[in-house]
């Protein structure tokens, strides 16, 4: 793979490019692709999705916004140095992800 990150967001000028196709050095979400393989035949493919080997550490995880923006989070994208992205291009003013508040469950009598 020459360049591991999404091609939309390099083509429409959006930085950083801390998005890859392929997780590197560790898996930050569940279902993140880790492997690519590319073969002639539908027989080959297999045969080399029979030999890919990947051993996972468990690390800490965060499972909600409101956990993640937290002091002593553990960061998810070391990239940013914390787990939240302040946008401020491609004609935008300065734009950052809000705390996501759950509706109160209190019942009204």
């Amino acid at each position: 793979m020459p360049k591991n990150v999404y091609t939309i967001l390099c083509l429409i000028q959006v930085e950083p490019d801390d998005e890859p196709c392929l997780a590197v050095d560790k898996v930050r979400y569940k279902g993140e692709p880790v492997v690519a393989v590319i073969a002639e035949s539908t027989a080959a493919a297999r045969a080399a999705v029979a030999k890919v080997k990947v051993e996972y550490e468990e690390l800490p995880a965060v499972f909600d916004v409101e956990e993640a923006l937290q002091p002593d989070a553990p960061l998810v994208n070391e990239y940013h140095g914390q787990n939240y992205f302040k946008y401020e291009g491609h004609h935008c003013r300065a734009c950052a992800t809000a705390t996501l508040r759950r509706p109160s469950r209190r019942r009204i009598t």
